[in-house]
């Protein structure tokens, strides 16, 4: 029974392949070459240590979630770029909110491809699946496989895009998508290791 259980838990994914959205490459018009190339690291088993700490982390995060903390990732559910356009705004830097969506549209079909490729399942599917308890905030922008992080993709991405304008202010605007994309994390809805993935996809 034991045998079965680690089965089934190490084979649980976020959907069936055939329910999951397609990635729409059609719509790539920035990189249309080059990104098929990119190698991440598949995420670890579903029952190995690495993440099962990367859930104990969470439930640890879930407990310290302060006012200001979900308001920031609620700020983010929405606009991944939310607090990469605050700091600009705050800095009085010129930024375009149709090339900030243009990226993260950009950013989307390449997401999907990587999410739909290693379908992982959220941390709310797996945690149950281990009887180990985890808070999450209910939104409808988790509805795809878990890794990488979308949001961390896109809100770093824009934030390269700006940091190339006003390289000057690069450690702030990286700062911003740190808040957007760690957020999700906080919101119970990312494993540590999907935002580190989608870093590095960025």
């Amino acid at each position: 029974m034991f045998i079965e259980e680690v089965t089934k838990v190490n084979n649980l994914v976020f959907a069936h392949q055939a329910e999951l959205k397609k990635a729409k490459y059609d719509k790539i018009e920035l990189w249309d070459t080059g990104w098929q190339h990119i190698k991440i690291e598949a995420p670890t088993e579903n029952n190995s240590t690495a993440t099962i700490n990367d859930i104990k982390t969470m439930q640890i995060l879930s407990k310290k979630v302060t006012p200001s903390v979900k308001k920031q990732y609620v700020d983010c559910d929405l606009d991944g770029s939310y607090y990469v356009k605050l700091y600009m705004e705050d800095n009085d830097l010129e930024f375009n909110n149709d090339i900030i969506e243009f990226i993260e549209d950009q950013c989307r079909p390449v997401i999907r491809h990587f999410k739909n490729f290693f379908n992982r399942p959220r941390p709310y599917q797996l945690a149950k699946a281990l009887n180990m308890d985890l808070d999450r905030y209910i939104t409808k922008t988790s509805n795809t496989p878990s890794y990488p992080s979308g949001h961390a993709v896109q809100s770093r991405v824009v934030a390269n895009y700006y940091a190339t304008l006003y390289p000057e202010h690069k450690e702030g605007l990286l700062k911003g998508a740190y808040i957007c994309g760690w957020g999700r994390v906080e919101a119970g809805l990312h494993y540590p290791s999907d935002y580190t993935a989608g870093v590095k996809l960025a």
